[in-house]
C-alpha cells in the first residue's frame, strides 16, 4: 500500500509528484468567481437530484452528498513516520534529503488542503488532491503552447455526469472554460489501478524508473484468483450504483505491487486531465465541429497533445518516458472495459455497435497510440520502444484473459436482472446500438 493510501480515507487517491515551483512559474490558477461557483452548484444540485432519484437517496441534496462522502481528514493524519515507512527503503539518497523530500510534499499540499472548496458538493479530501494534479497538468499544457492564453486556466470541478468522462462548460458570464469530470471517475480509475497491480508482475520503484528493465518484463505471470473477482466486482459496482457504491475501498491493496498501482493512477489521472485541458489549448472551444468526422479527429487530436504532454511529464519525474505511454494507453483501456460491462449489462452482449456522433471508442482511440508511442519514443529510442511495447503488450495479454475470467460473473448479473444506473442511460443510447447478432455472453 502506498504512502497516501495508508495516511488519506479508502476514497482519497495517492498523489506523490505536487507542482513544483519551477513547473508552476507561468501558471496561477484560476480564481473562483461567484457566477462561476452559482453556475456549477445549480449544475451539481440537478445532477445529485437526478442521482438520488435514480438510487432512492431521499431528496435532501446535502444529506445525499452527506452519505457518498467521506469526512475531511485532519492534516496531522500526514506524518514523517508513515512517509519514511512507505518510502525511505527505496529512496536512494541521505536521510536529510529524504526529509527535504518530505517537507517539500507537504509545503505544496498545505495551500490545497486548506482551499475554501468552489461548492459544497465537493469531497474536501478528493478534491485537493485532484486540484494539485490539474494546476501541474495545467501548467505543463502551458509550458507546450506558448501562445496558449489565459483560457487555458480551466477551472475543474466534479458532479455525477452520466458522460463517464468528462466536458466542458463555458460559464455564460466570462465564458471561463470549466471541465466538470464525472464524480467517481478517478475512484474507478483507483480501482482499476489496483486490478492492474494484482494482475501484473511485481514492479519495484527503481523498476518504473527505468525503461531499459521495463523493456525485459516477463510475459509470463499468474494472477490471484481473486482478481477477476475484484474485477467484476468493481465494473458492477460502478455502472450498477452510477458510481454510488465505491467498489474500489473494499478490494484488497496489491501490497507487492504499490507503487505500480500508485503511478500508474497518477498519470492516468494527468492524462483525463491534460485530454480536456487540450481541448481548450488547441482551440477546439472557439468553434464548434461541424460535422461528425471533424469532432472525432479533434479528440483524437486532443489525445496526441495527452500523450505528449504525459510522457514529458512521466520521462521528467519518475525517469521513464514508457511508464507515461502505458499510463495512457491504461487509461483509454480502462474505459473500454468499462464500454463492454455497460453493453453487456444493457444487451446480454458486448456484440454492439458504437454509434457516437462525437466521440471515437476508446479502443480506437487506445490503439493510436502506438504508432504514436513508436514515432516519438526519446532517446535511446530503442530501448524506449521496446519498454512502450513491452508495457503494452504485457497488459493487453493479461487483462484481455482477466476480462474472459470475468465475463461469466458479468452474464450471470445481467441474467438475474442486474442492469446499468439511470444515470448512464443517455450515454448509452447515443453511444451503443445493438448488433445483428443474437445476444449471447461473449
Amino acid at each position: 500500500m502506498s504512502f497516501w493510501n495508508k495516511i488519506f480515507p479508502p476514497r482519497a487517491e495517492p498523489e506523490l509528484h505536487p507542482p513544483s515551483a519551477a513547473a508552476m512559474i507561468d501558471y496561477q490558477p484560476q480564481p473562483w468567481t461567484p457566477d462561476a461557483r452559482e453556475y456549477v452548484q445549480s449544475l451539481q444540485e440537478r445532477k445529485y437530484r437526478e442521482l438520488a432519484k435514480a438510487h432512492g437517496l431521499g431528496e435532501d441534496l446535502a444529506e445525499v452528498h452527506r452519505r457518498l462522502t467521506p469526512p475531511q481528514m485532519p492534516l496531522g493524519h500526514i506524518t514523517y513516520e508513515k512517509f519514511w515507512a512507505a518510502f525511505r527503503e527505496a529512496f536512494p539518497g541521505t536521510d536529510e534529503e529524504f526529509r527535504a523530500i518530505f517537507d517539500n510534499n507537504m509545503a505544496a499540499y498545505k495551500p490545497y488542503f486548506e482551499m475554501v472548496l468552489p461548492t459544497p458538493y465537493e469531497d474536501p479530501n478528493h478534491y485537493s488532491l485532484l486540484a494539485m494534479t490539474f494546476d501541474s497538468v495545467a501548467a505543463a499544457v502551458m509550458q507546450k503552447s506558448r501562445t496558449v492564453t489565459i483560457r487555458a486556466q480551466a477551472l475543474f470541478a466534479t458532479l455525477p455526469s452520466g458522460d463517464v468522462s468528462a466536458g466542458i462548460f463555458e460559464e455564460p458570464e466570462t465564458d471561463t472554460p470549466i471541465i466538470l469530470f464525472e464524480r467517481a471517475l478517478f475512484t474507478y480509475l483507483y480501482g482499476f489501478s489496483k486490478i492492474c497491480g494484482w494482475a501484473l508482475p511485481p514492479i519495484e520503484l527503481k523498476e518504473m524508473s527505468s525503461d531499459a528493465y521495463l523493456a525485459g518484463l516477463p510475459r509470463i505471470y499468474t494472477m490471484p484468483f481473486g482478481s477477476s473477482v475484484w474485477f467484476g466486482g468493481l465494473l458492477r459496482a460502478y455502472i450498477i450504483s452510477g458510481g454510488v457504491n465505491d467498489a474500489s475501498a473494499s478490494m484488497p491493496n496489491p501490497e507487492h505491487n504499490s507503487h505500480l498501482t500508485e503511478q500508474l493512477l497518477d498519470f492516468m489521472k494527468r492524462f483525463i486531465m491534460a485530454h480536456e485541458l487540450s481541448h481548450i489549448s488547441l482551440g477546439h472551444l472557439e468553434r464548434p465541429a461541424s460535422n461528425s468526422d471533424e469532432a472525432k479527429q479533434r479528440e483524437f487530436e486532443a489525445d496526441a497533445n495527452a500523450f505528449a504532454i504525459v510522457t514529458q511529464l512521466s520521462a521528467k519525474q519518475t525517469g521513464s518516458w514508457a511508464t507515461g505511454a502505458w499510463a495512457c494507453y491504461m487509461a483509454l483501456t480502462a474505459l473500454h472495459f468499462l464500454d463492454r460491462g455497460m453493453a453487456l449489462l444493457s444487451f446480454g452482449t458486448t456484440n454492439v455497435n458504437w454509434v457516437s456522433e462525437s466521440h471515437p471508442d476508446a479502443l480506437l482511440r487506445r490503439d493510436r497510440f502506438r504508432p504514436l508511442a513508436y514515432a516519438n519514443a526519446p532517446k535511446p529510442r530503442k530501448i524506449t520502444r521496446n519498454a512502450t511495447g513491452s508495457l503494452f503488450n504485457m497488459s493487453d495479454s493479461l487483462l484481455g484473459r482477466l476480462w474472459e475470467m470475468t465475463l461469466p460473473l458479468m452474464f450471470k448479473s445481467y441474467q438475474d436482472g442486474a442492469r446499468p444506473s439511470p444515470m448512464w442511460s443517455q450515454r448509452i443510447a447515443r453511444s451503443m446500438r445493438l448488433s445483428a447478432i443474437p445476444p449471447v455472453a461473449n
